[in-house]
């Protein structure tokens, strides 16, 4: 039966091409491997944990096994493919092994492969069908090949027994190779067993291959445990007697193998002793470097310890720096909380990923910046327009903070909910001009963007102490560019508009998408307008070259398909690495936030 080589197919044509798979399947089961335990970070539509093995005693089988989130409501499919499913092309271009419904066991067998060296991959059906793909090596793919060898045929009744036959060589243990033949059955010789990169057919190949071990007459079997490098290896088997007489008769896989194994050598190499300090605002990671030699040593960052490949995947990667140093000093941090880890690159150009606590991964976080808090807020009337000035400290957290207008002073945070949002402004920038005031007197505050009812307001430090008297109402021209540095400025007003100054009316006059970030999430995300809140910061991201200001439209249309209750797109933006980078608190927080409401 053949099977369809792409991996988005109906759930009818998966029954019929694997209706007596499932009972097969059933039948390899072992419970005790399957309760993978999951590990946080992921949208519950990527599938983690993923394994493969070959199953002993069956040939051409493999027992395939990952893992879900338990509250997931996806149906996976898992597929398989000849080339490491690293790019979204290869991995659409599966044979579909099986569908795993929603809350049904991640397991499955594959069975009758030709030989061959195969990948798996498993994918939520939504997002095939979205072509929505995201792919992590060895969490929801496999990286490391699963290699079939070639079935030895039967020999025909007439077969020569002066050379050996039935040659057969497979890996075992992960990196050595285990020889079986069938002997000549005749006393006072040896068996020299040679090993090579390439098929040894020939007596010249064999006078340059090594000769890895000469095994007695009564034996018929050998392990090739002397591998020291990753590679494909052929192997041959040869007679001796006790005069020195070697009788090299090559014949494809009786004498000597035709098919290579492959070896793949995963070795504990990784640094000890690492360490993340701040001194003088320059932060210094540091570690020991292991016994071996190593190409290159990859600093990653991370809000969270980086414990395993799914942390490893999610983390942003710092730098890369030479073998011989043993340490990376960043001159210009990123103010937040972070976890550090340190990976060897090996000479091959591999990573050994082996992850251990306070040796090559940090367990203990470290902030780099004070909480920016104000100090001093204050205000005075111009002409109509009124000047808000301020002072703060500190650096990390969130620079966005919104800034009230009320009639009366107000003395908790209870008392903004009717207040008048002015705009959402960048506390770096010290400053901010109010305009279209209806005459009276006022008091402005200004409040981190999120926070919460324990929140204090204090006279003088985050509300001004006296109010501000406005006798005329003036207008501040709006300007419609993307400034170098992020400046605030308030909207003309329609002239027929006689009540208290209100935000644009998205209805009835269109904001540029070149406008000022903050000015878009003022009048829509801030006044319930979700839709047009991400249309509008679609179109500003794909015309704007300032990487914060993306990064900070990417956080808004997350949280606005949130407020839409559409938890798996507002994760497809929380999740980009520019939110994570500038953003880091805000992307954890509503990330989980959507996690939670979308399993």
């Amino acid at each position: 039966m053949m099977r369809n080589k792409l991996f988005i197919l109906c759930v009818v044509g998966f029954i019929l091409l694997s209706g007596g798979f499932i009972v097969y399947a059933q039948f390899f089961i072992d419970d005790n491997n399957t309760n993978i335990k999951t590990s946080p970070g992921l949208p519950a539509y990527v599938a983690r944990s993923i394994k493969a093995e070959l199953i002993d005693g069956v040939e051409g089988a493999v027992r395939i096994v990952f893992s879900v989130d338990p509250h997931s409501k996806c149906d996976f499919l898992l597929g398989r493919t000849t080339r490491i499913p690293s790019s979204p092309e290869v991995a659409l271009q599966a044979t579909t092994i099986k569908v795993v419904l929603a809350g049904a066991e991640p397991v499955a067998i594959d069975s009758n492969l030709p030989p061959g060296q195969y990948y798996y991959v498993v994918l939520a059906r939504d997002k095939i069908v979205e072509k929505d793909i995201e792919l992590y090596p060895d969490v929801n793919y496999t990286s490391a090949p699963i290699v079939i060898k070639k079935k030895i045929p039967e020999l025909p009744a007439k077969r020569l027994y002066d050379h050996v036959t039935l040659l057969y060589a497979r890996v075992v243990n992960k990196t050595q190779v285990l020889l079986t033949w069938k002997g000549i059955q005749q006393a006072n010789i040896v068996y020299n067993v040679y090993r090579a990169t390439e098929p040894l057919n020939s007596p010249e190949k064999i006078k340059n291959a090594r000769l890895v071990g000469e095994i007695q007459s009564d034996v018929e079997s050998y392990i090739d445990r002397t591998i020291s490098q990753t590679g494909k290896y052929y192997y041959a088997v040869t007679v001796k007697d006790m005069e020195g007489n070697e009788d090299i008769q090559l014949i494809p896989d009786q004498s000597y193998t035709s098919a290579p194994v492959s070896v793949i050598l995963r070795r504990d190499v990784f640094v000890t002793g690492i360490k993340a300090t701040l001194d003088n605002d320059y932060l210094k990671v540091s570690w020991n470097k292991p016994d071996i030699d190593v190409k290159n040593f990859v600093i990653y960052r991370h809000t969270e310890p980086i414990t395993d490949a799914q942390d490893l995947a999610l983390a942003t990667k710092v730098a890369t720096v030479d073998a011989k140093r043993s340490h990376y000093i960043d001159t210009n941090p990123i103010s937040g909380t972070y976890f550090f880890a340190v990976l060897a690159i090996l000479e091959d150009g591999s990573i050994d990923t082996t992850l251990k606590p306070d040796m090559n991964y940090t367990t203990v976080p470290i902030t780099i910046g004070h909480p920016i808090s104000l100090k001093l807020l204050e205000a005075i009337e111009q002409n109509g327009l009124v000047k808000i000035s301020w002072a703060y400290t500190g650096s990390s957290g969130n620079r966005y903070f919104k800034l009230f207008r009320l009639r009366n002073a107000p003395f908790s945070v209870q008392d903004l909910n009717n207040a008048y949002l002015v705009d959402v402004i960048n506390i770096t920038n010290n400053e901010y001009i109010d305009s279209n005031i209806p005459a009276g007197s006022y008091y402005y505050t200004l409040v981190p963007e999120t926070y919460d009812d324990e929140l204090k307001i204090i006279k003088g430090v985050n509300c001004t102490a006296e109010p501000v008297k406005v006798t005329k109402m003036a207008k501040a021209p709006l300007k419609l560019q993307v400034p170098e540095k992020e400046k605030t400025g308030k909207p003309e007003l329609p002239k027929s508009q006689k009540e208290e100054a209100k935000p644009y009316q998205l209805e009835k006059q269109k904001l540029s998408a070149t406008a000022d970030i903050n000015k878009i999430i003022a009048i829509t995300f801030y006044k319930g307008k979700y839709e047009t809140c991400i249309d509008t910061l679609s179109k500003y991201s794909e015309q704007s070259n300032n990487s914060i200001e993306i990064a900070k439209a990417n956080l808004y249309i997350g949280r606005s398909y949130i407020e839409l209750k559409q938890y798996k797109k507002a994760l497809h933006y929380l999740m980009k690495k520019d939110v994570a980078t500038y953003f880091p608190e805000d992307a954890k927080f509503w990330r989980d936030f959507a996690i939670a409401r979308s399993q």
